[in-house]
């Protein structure tokens, strides 16, 4: 029986920019976050012809350490058990949340507990703001919005898409920290635009499995 052929769809990394790394071994980096304790080991290379690792770590390290934040969680065992990534953005003295991957098997309330971790560090670094996940439509899906027909309507439109996007869970999510909301505008110059800029958007948020060196 012939082997099936798949298409691979996955633009592999330009990995060149780890090369110099800082140990003197190419490839390899080393971040000292200037607390003690046990060091965690990230590798990108599982078998010599997958590229995921690649591309979950070129995501991830992307930013420099002067521009990233990683706040670990470990289990009971000591393991690495989940993390949360920011965007630090010196200026305006905030960080960003870009993602929080973590075991299947950890508690409930293993993000809410690094998120208030990381607001508690953020708070004795002088960081004046943490940016949690955007939630889109918020103003929409909120539970005690007051809305006209045509936006239950729109709402109810939005929910139909829970199992493709996640809309509400990010909202819930986001208010268990009491957070300040602030709007997101889109700026555009005609309405014909309007679907390109939402690709993009979505795109942007991670809602669109877009991939490679040409993702804008």
């Amino acid at each position: 029986m012939p082997e099936p052929n798949y298409t691979v769809e996955l633009s592999p990394p330009d990995i060149e920019p780890y090369r110099s790394g800082n140990t003197g071994v190419e490839y390899v980096t080393t971040f000292d976050s200037g607390v003690a304790g046990p060091h965690v080991l990230v590798t990108a290379l599982t078998h010599g012809n997958e590229i995921c690792g690649a591309i979950a770590l070129d995501t991830l390290f992307r930013l420099d350490d002067d521009n990233a934040l990683f706040i670990v969680g470990r289990a009971a065992d000591g393991s690495v058990a989940g993390f949360l990534h920011f965007a630090v953005c010196k200026r305006g003295s905030a960080l960003s949340l870009s993602s929080m991957p973590r075991l299947r098997t950890t508690p409930n309330g293993f993000n809410e507990w690094l998120v208030c971790v990381a607001i508690d560090w953020a708070r004795s670094e002088g960081i004046k703001r943490v940016s949690l996940n955007f939630a889109p439509f918020a103003a929409l899906l909120a539970p005690e919005a007051e809305l006209s027909r045509l936006q239950r309507l729109e709402r109810h439109a939005l929910l139909r898409l829970k199992g493709h996007f996640q809309l509400d869970n990010l909202l819930l999510f986001n208010r268990k920290f009491l957070p300040e909301w602030q709007r997101r505008f889109v700026v555009y110059e005609k309405r014909l635009d309007l679907p390109r800029v939402g690709i993009a958007a979505l795109a942007a948020e991670a809602y669109l499995p877009f991939t490679g060196k040409d993702r804008r």
